[in-house]
Parts: structure tokens; sequence; C-alpha cells
């Protein structure tokens, strides 16, 4: 009988655990195997660097890939900075001190940096509610409702000066600036509120 030659010889039948078998753990698996388990749900990009790093050092690629695995469950959205504290209004006129209120947030005219009219005592004259136009703009909230929206906060907005209410979009652009949007439909005016000291 002619002997058979290695160019000719049939392929040896794989001993390697299968994934699925792998995976239920009744087997200790070769560490190429427990490094492609660990690859599933990495991006294309990701498990070809993993492949990459494990032929060069196995105890490597597969501390990579726990690694990739814990930061893709475990990384946080990005949250609104905090606005609570003292906020100088951009014309100058008052101060506003954003604190939490119930299950929310407000802004309340802490101290006026311009007497009114009225001096400390102003009411709101000019509120469209006839019922409120005895109340003390001291200590009257005109930040309402502010609730965290991703990086923002939302609420509402009352200005004194026109008895008008607006939705309101607030964001900390810096530690000293706050930037504080009065919105009617999809257009709005923005101003910049100054830390107070």
């Amino acid at each position: 009988m002619r002997p058979i030659s290695n160019d000719t010889a049939p392929p040896l039948a794989s001993t390697e655990p299968s994934a699925s078998v792998c995976a239920s753990g009744r087997v200790d698996c070769p560490p190429n195997r427990r490094v492609r388990n660990r690859m599933n749900g990495q991006s294309r990009a990701n498990r070809y660097a993993l492949h990459m790093a494990y032929r060069k050092n196995p105890i490597t690629a597969a501390a990579l890939a726990v690694a990739g695995a814990f930061l893709t469950v475990a990384s946080p959205a990005f949250a609104a900075q905090p606005i609570t504290g003292k906020w100088t209004t951009e014309d100058g006129d008052a101060v506003v001190t954003i604190q939490k209120c119930g299950s929310s947030y407000c802004g309340r005219i802490s101290r006026f940096l311009v007497v009114p009219p009225q001096g400390v005592d102003q009411r709101d004259v000019n509120n469209p509610d006839k019922t409120k136009r005895n109340r003390k703009l001291l200590g009257m909230p005109v930040l309402t409702s502010l609730e965290e929206d991703d990086t923002e906060w939302r609420g509402r907005i009352y200005d004194p000066k026109s008895g008008k209410d607006y939705r309101s979009v607030l964001r900390r652009i810096s530690a000293s600036r706050l930037e504080v949007k009065g919105c009617l439909g999809p257009f709005c005016q923005t101003q910049v509120w100054k830390r107070a000291n």
C-alpha cells in the first residue's frame, strides 16, 4: 500500500469545544475560544484589535475584552451641571436664588440690585391674573418647575416687567455663568446670568 503523504492526508477532526459548550461552563475551553466568546458584542474594529492583541499576548487580550464589556455597560450618560445658588440677572437689577422646591427646582428673587418704582415692597402689578397683582416680587418665584433633561434644565420663567410666562431652558456654561432661555414656540431669547457674590 502506498503511504499517504502529508500533503494528501485527510484533515483531522477538531477536538476544540464549540462556542455553545464553552459558554455553558461545562468544560474548560482553550484561551483562544474564551477570548472569542468575550469578543462577541464588540464592534468589528474592536474585534480585530483584540484578535491582533491575542496573537501577541493572550492575557492582555482577555483583559481588554473584559474591560471593553464593562465600559459599554457602565458608561454613564452626560448629566446637566448643577444650577443651584445665587445668580445675578443679565440686566443686573436682581439676584435670583435657585434651589430645590419640592420635587423640582425653582428660582426666587432674593435681592434687588436696582430698587423698583415701589421700593422693596414692589408688587406684581403687571400680572395678567388680577388675584396675583398684590403679591410682593421679593421672594417670588420667577423660575418654576425646573427639571433636569439630559444636559439642560427645563421649566417655566416669569417676567415681572411684562407679566408674561415662557417656557425656559437653563444650562450652566461655566462655574460662574448660567445660560437662561425664555421661549415662545420655536423662538427663544437668551440671557447669561452671572454667579452672584
